[in-house]
């Protein structure tokens, strides 16, 4: 069950970076997805069933280049740590510590798409524009088969996603950005181990203590 949740987890702050920008008007065009601003930020994700209090489930501390490369860490409340990264076409990867290996989860090309699925399918609705840590972003609800999500895109970000609700039939997910910090990330920031590169199977997930 923990581990089904926690997969469940770490895949939707995966989405919460490929979410694309959505729009009133048609798609925006790829060059317009792609990144060009850097900045690091600082999230946080909680969990709450309609009988107990959200859950703190993980800290995550991102870093974006503006060249549309990113490194994520997280540090789960059970002591283990789950780090992803992406590079423009050579894809989106999660590192596996206790294998030593990196397995390559999805192509990644710098262009955010699954926003505008969402809107062709006539599924995201607008809501509102409101400021969030500084910035204006846009907040839209999405209807899924598996219930809802609402939606902080940030213009100025990139229209990277800054917060997303998820919520269920009894429970809700909840990740939201706390700090955000403009500013190309050092080169250290966005290293990654060299390890060798394998292709998801559909089964692989670690995490290191």
């Amino acid at each position: 069950m923990m581990n089904t949740l926690l997969r469940t987890i770490v895949l939707a702050a995966v989405v919460s970076f490929s979410l694309a920008a959505f729009a009133q008007g048609p798609p925006a065009s790829p060059d317009a997805a792609r990144a060009s601003i850097g900045y690091s930020a600082e999230y946080t994700a909680t969990y709450q069933t309609d009988s107990r209090e959200p859950q703190v489930v993980y800290k995550e501390l991102r870093f974006v280049s503006s060249t549309g490369n990113w490194r994520s860490v997280q540090k789960h409340s059970g002591g283990k740590t789950v780090e992803k990264f992406a590079e423009i076409h050579n894809g989106l990867f999660l590192v596996d510590e206790n294998e030593k290996k990196l397995i390559r989860l999805a192509p990644y090309t710098g262009v955010q798409k699954l926003g505008s699925e969402h809107e062709n399918q006539g599924r995201s609705r607008f809501i509102n524009s409101e400021q969030m840590l500084g910035f204006e972003v846009d907040v839209f609800r999405v209807e899924t088969d598996q219930g809802t999500l609402v939606l902080y895109r940030a213009p100025k970000l990139n229209n990277h996603i800054v917060k997303v609700i998820r919520q269920g039939t009894n429970s809700t997910f909840t990740l939201f950005a706390i700090s955000i910090t403009l500013g190309e990330p050092s080169p250290e920031s966005l290293s990654h181990p060299d390890y060798p590169v394998v292709e998801d199977s559909g089964a692989n997930f670690r995490t290191r203590k």
